[in-house]
């Protein structure tokens, strides 16, 4: 089926987004996005729990015991330590199969970056990796095909799974364009609002965003990612904001609802699987930005590119690297 196709009074599209790498000062910042379209009413209301109505394929859970199942979730919660044995063992349990639903097998990784739509991250000329680092294409089939039944019989069809990223120099470059770094963020989160409106603006999609920081006003930002448009704002409280755009001209009437949540990936399965998208994509470009410098500085030990970590490995890179290519690989905020 081609996206878009159909347009029913009997379902909804929802659009999930969220972002991994906001704070680290190496590697990229990533937004991921989800978009599902669920039977029931166009107000969104169908998709309030997706997690209950995939339970015979999808989990919350990373235990032994759901080895059967896909784990959903918020990514910090799947994400395991980078000293175990496999750290990316459930995003990948639940990302791969469900880009198995989109007909998409990556045989490495720098073919998943570009399925996902990261570009910017396939960086340093480093070899293609396997694709996967804790499970194979044989389980990768059993568990799309899990899923796949449990969707059918839950009238529910994913649509799109997509990433933008911003690596360290464009998201230097950006923050020169763009402003503090919450506006950089929101410009990755602003393509997928224009490309949902854009797509899906004549069945009302309702968008549901991660939230962070403090902020609890966009109407402005919304303003400007979507032109020629009327923003009502419903809502704006310390834990949700919610929006209501409207086309102001043109025949086809478009409209779209926006919520900004916080923690909306413990609340919203499609923000849950972007925000598992992103995180892993940001980790396999991890992955070869420390296969790369390995490399070229032996002694200089991984990073995951956080805090007291980054520093350490900033620190160490100094002496064996010219300035301006360090400046090149930090975050400046």
């Amino acid at each position: 089926m081609t996206l878009g196709d159909h347009q029913n009074d009997q379902s909804s599209i929802v659009v999930g987004i969220d972002e991994a790498g906001y704070g680290p000062r190496l590697g990229p910042l990533v937004v991921g996005c989800s978009v599902f379209r669920v039977a029931g009413g166009p107000d969104g209301s169908a998709a309030g729990d997706l997690w209950s109505a995939l339970r015979p394929a999808v989990v919350r859970s990373k235990g032994k015991s759901d080895r059967t199942k896909i784990p959903i979730d918020d990514s910090k919660k799947l994400k395991l330590a980078n000293s175990s044995p496999a750290p990316l063992m459930h995003l990948e349990r639940g990302v791969f199969p469900m880009l198995g639903l989109l007909g998409h097998a990556p045989d490495n990784d720098a073919e998943l970056l570009q399925v996902l739509g990261v570009r910017d991250c396939v960086a340093c000329g480093e070899p293609a990796l396997p694709s996967m680092t804790a499970i194979d294409a044989d389980q990768v089939g059993i568990l799309t095909n899990t899923l796949r039944r449990a969707m059918k019989a839950a009238d529910v069809e994913l649509l799109a799974i997509a990433c933008r990223a911003f690596d360290a120099a464009g998201f230097n470059r950006a923050l020169v364009e763009m402003g503090p770094k919450s506006e950089v963020s929101f410009h990755a989160v602003g393509r997928f609002l224009l490309g949902a409106w854009r797509r899906w603006g004549s069945e009302t999609p309702t968008v549901v965003i991660d939230r962070q920081g403090g902020r609890k006003h966009y109407g402005q930002q919304l303003a400007r990612a979507i032109p020629d448009v009327v923003v009502r704002v419903n809502r704006e409280e310390d834990a949700v904001s919610e929006y209501e755009i409207n086309s102001r001209s043109g025949d086809e009437r478009r409209a779209m609802r926006v919520r900004f949540e916080v923690e909306a990936d413990a609340r919203s399965l499609p923000v849950a699987l972007a925000s598992m998208s992103a995180k892993l994509c940001r980790e396999r470009a991890m992955i070869r930005f420390n296969n790369h410098w390995k490399q070229r500085a032996p002694s200089v030990k991984p990073t995951a590119g956080y805090g007291i970590d980054a520093r350490r490995w900033i620190d160490e890179m100094r002496p064996l690297i010219a300035e301006d290519e360090l400046r090149e690989l930090v975050r400046r905020a």
